[in-house]
């Protein structure tokens, strides 16, 4: 999630800073002593660059976008199985405890006829 904020900010931090930059450029396009077609074509070009820097910069915040949205997804699925699996292992946790306790039963009869053996020598 952090990462993610991050990285969008950054490019959002960069459009900002590229939306500047063509500002500028366009006004000193502008002040320029050329004869009008030139500076037209000079215009038009400034905005190409523009667009093709925005378009760059917008593909990444969406591939970005992207990428944290399908983590978030795999995060969700993965969370439906533990969720999945701690319900079925509630549902057996039952019989779980009863063959625990079987276990046990046998184990400390085991034992106590031991300890009674061992008492009687």
């Amino acid at each position: 999630q952090q990462r993610f904020l991050s990285e969008k900010r950054e490019l959002q931090k960069q459009l900002q800073e590229i939306e500047e930059k063509f500002r500028k450029k366009l006004h000193a396009v502008q002040d320029e002593d050329k004869p009008r077609p030139a500076m037209e074509r000079h215009k038009r070009h400034v905005e190409l660059r523009h667009a093709a820097q925005k378009a760059k910069l917008e593909q990444r915040l969406a591939d970005a976008k992207a990428v944290h949205a399908q983590k978030r997804l795999q995060l969700l699925e993965v969370l439906d199985r533990i969720s999945t699996f701690s319900t079925s292992a509630d549902t057996t946790r039952p019989h779980v405890r009863q063959a625990r306790h079987a276990t046990r039963a046998s184990v400390q009869s085991g034992e106590s006829s031991r300890d009674s053996k061992s008492r009687s020598r």
